[in-house]
């Protein structure tokens, strides 16, 4: 214990402020209904059966749950990104950290359920901002 707290205390203090969106993204994909409800079926999926007398092996259904996070994540990320200000896809990408092709992707899956519009355009590029909160 004594060990790590050496380390702790020599990485100073935690820069709050940086990890301000990151840290907004995990509170609001933490709280995503859809990644709730699969993490509630675990054991329906992996130990019972589904709807179609199946099994999912357990392996597959953690792939499943990593790549469903990931992707809430992601959408999350973009979402916060955009609460201050309507943003193209290339400064929303340069913003999260985010590949364009990404951002574009999870943009998408933004717009179909209602939560980001396109906004206007500045030049060629069109920019995006949330419609709700």
């Amino acid at each position: 214990m004594k060990e790590l707290t050496g380390v702790v205390q020599q990485l100073g203090p935690l820069d709050t402020k940086g990890l301000h969106l990151p840290l907004a993204a995990v509170h609001r994909s933490l709280n995503s209904l859809s990644l709730r409800w699969l993490l509630g079926m675990d054991r329906q999926l992996t130990e019972k059966e589904n709807v179609f007398h199946e099994k999912l092996d357990g392996a597959v259904y953690h792939n499943l749950l990593q790549r469903s996070a990931l992707e809430e994540y992601q959408r999350s990320l973009i979402f916060e990104s955009l609460k201050e200000e309507t943003k193209t896809v290339r400064e929303i990408a340069a913003e999260t950290g985010l590949p364009v092709y990404t951002v574009s992707l999870r943009l998408n899956d933004l717009e179909r359920t209602g939560l980001a519009a396109f906004m206007g355009q500045v030049g060629a590029s069109p920019k995006f901002g949330i419609t709700a909160a």
